[in-house]
Formats: C-alpha cells, structure tokens, sequence
C-alpha cells in the first residue's frame, strides 16, 4: 500500500491526514468550523469512518486557528 494523504478544506484553514503502509497516521494541522461539534470536523469524521483510534503523530505548520481549532 502506498502512502495515503486525504486533504480537507483549503479556502481557510486545511487539515491533512497521512497514512503510512505500516498502518501509522498522523494529521498535519487540524481546521474545521466548529471546535466542539465533532459531527462537523472532518479529520474526526474520516478517522471515525475508518476506524483509526490513534494518531501517531500531529503535526502544526503554524500557531494560526486556521490550522489548529480542529484539535481540541
């Protein structure tokens, strides 16, 4: 299997999930609209879809919440 990258939003803000062929992933920055709505953040949304309970690493390009407000 290849290295997996699944991008999400891009206009303001973007989330990027990275999986590798060992299993391991990892988010690089983590946007969505509503901090404490999950239903709506898409990372939460596609790890849950596939079943993936651990993030092997996080990575923040920089400290604007455009990029991090997803974490939470």
């Amino acid at each position: 299997m290849p290295i997996a990258v699944h991008v999400f939003g891009g206009t303001m803000g973007e989330s990027i999930v990275v999986e590798f062929p060992d299993g391991t992933c990892g988010v690089i920055d983590c946007h969505t609209q509503s901090g404490t709505n999950l239903e709506k953040n898409p990372v939460c949304c596609f790890l849950s879809q596939r079943r993936i309970k651990q993030l092997d690493f996080v990575c923040l390009t920089h400290p604007h919440d455009d990029h991090f407000s997803g974490l939470q």
